[in-house]
């Protein structure tokens, strides 16, 4: 009697292998620059730190303002977008500065993302210790191939569409690896190095697909969170939990009045001690706000205070505050250091390193097998009408 071939096995082997074919090269490159973007601050450390280093000083640190009139001494013709601060005595202040002259993009009422460029400073004198481009960083780069493979709005659409045939890649993987028999258990968990190119490249694809499937999915799952928008306000929705609204607060001009980014610092600095990292947003325009953001040391979800303040009058127009988090709130501030293994320290990224690797290794394995058992047809096809063609003549 024929095998039937309508089986859920059968059609989950279809989806497998076609989901496979064709999303392979964009999962081998969203993996691999997974794997660099894991140590981005390792990197970056290392890359650009004669930009991001000094040597700690006695001396105490220049204001805000200093480094803010330092700035535009040495770059009249830019404008400040940020200034980034830290408590590490070794850290040199970053500041990022934009064209002055950013004009609307056509048909948006937004204005169009401009060129950034970075520069360190140093914290105890004000010196400029160097520039570096943004837009050519290593890890920038790097981070916009992981989330746009460089293709702008088109890719962000492929990434899209490709973390959820992942995730159906994952699924369907975990069923047909899934052993039935008693006699097939022994090999669904272990691979046998000494075996044959082409059992030990299916064993590969499988047995190791399955001990990686768990950091997998925690990858995939929180790369959903990001690239697919909806899916927060699902999870905020499936937690009872009302998603805050982002509500563009403005400044209302008032002549004679200035309340500077250095005042605002201040005005929260103190009051809120204990943070790490300050990133000081300057108004862009006289409607923007001026927005603080203190970062504090944590475990498990990111900590942050964020205050927006009237560039004129100073008033504090929105405040968010760690402590205020909800259950979703926090799920949301985890997300990223879940998807990059952060949240468990060096172990934890080295796991999401190797688990990216893997998960780069997929296609290529995927695809020799599909290759080698369509090769193996043919070739059985052709000794086949050979033999035929010798016993005819």
């Amino acid at each position: 009697m024929a095998k039937k071939n309508n089986g859920i096995k059968y059609w989950l082997g279809k989806i497998h292998l076609w989901g496979g074919l064709v999303s392979g090269i964009v999962v081998f490159i969203v993996s691999i620059t997974g794997c660099l973007f894991v140590f981005e601050e390792e990197i970056r450390d290392l890359t650009l730190r004669k930009y991001r280093f000094v040597e700690p000083s006695k001396s105490a640190r220049v204001s805000l303002a200093t480094i803010e009139t330092e700035a535009k001494r040495a770059f009249p013709d830019k404008k400040i977008d940020q200034v980034r601060v830290f408590s590490d005595a070794t850290r040199a202040v970053i500041v990022k500065l934009a064209d002055a002259k950013a004009k609307p993009a056509k048909g948006n009422k937004e204005e169009k993302e401009y060129r950034k460029e970075a520069f360190g400073f140093n914290p105890y004198t004000g010196a400029l210790l160097g520039r570096y481009n943004l837009e050519y960083d290593f890890m920038h780069l790097v981070e916009d191939t992981h989330k746009s493979l460089l293709l702008g709005e088109t890719g962000k659409w492929i990434i899209k569409i490709n973390v959820v045939v992942f995730l159906v890649m994952l699924l369907s993987g975990l069923y047909l690896w899934w052993p039935r028999k008693r006699n097939q258990r022994r090999f669904a968990f272990t691979v046998n190095f000494k075996s044959k190119f082409q059992v030990l490249n299916y064993s590969l694809h499988n047995v190791l697909g399955f001990y990686f499937l768990l950091p997998l999915f925690v990858i995939t799952m929180t790369g959903i969170w990001w690239a697919i928008k909806p899916v927060q306000k699902i999870t905020y929705a499936a937690l009872g939990q009302k998603m805050p609204e982002q509500k563009k607060t403005i400044s209302i001009y008032q002549p004679g009045k200035v309340f500077s980014p250095d005042d605002a610092l201040s005005s929260v600095a103190l009051a809120y001690g204990g943070w790490k990292e300050a990133h000081i947003n300057f108004a862009k325009n006289d409607k923007e706000t001026i927005k603080v953001n203190l970062k504090y040391p944590y475990q498990i979800y990111k900590k942050s205070n964020v205050f927006e303040f009237d560039q004129y009058s100073g008033a504090v127009l929105k405040t968010e505050l760690f402590k205020d988090y909800s259950t979703a709130d926090k799920l949301k501030h985890s997300n990223r250091d879940l998807h990059t293994g952060q949240n468990f320290g060096f172990a934890g990224k080295l796991l999401a390193f190797i688990a990216s690797l893997f998960a780069a290794s997929l296609p290529v394995t995927g695809f020799l097998i599909w290759y080698q058992r369509k090769y193996k047809k043919v070739s059985k096809k052709v000794s086949s009408a050979k033999k035929n063609q010798l016993a005819m003549a």
